[in-house]
């Protein structure tokens, strides 16, 4: 039985994060499938 997942993962994030950046990191060294999606509203902040 294999733990990867069928879909990837979403990572919601901003391209500045470096919360994020860790985040991505690990899904990275985990080799599991990651669907990045970055968060910025209009006037280039970030929203959660």
């Amino acid at each position: 039985m294999s733990a990867t997942p069928a879909t990837p993962i979403k990572l919601y994030r901003h391209p500045l994060s470096g919360h994020a950046h860790r985040a991505q990191l690990m899904l990275s060294l985990l080799d599991l499938p990651t669907q990045l999606v970055d968060v910025i509203t209009g006037n280039g902040t970030w929203q959660a």
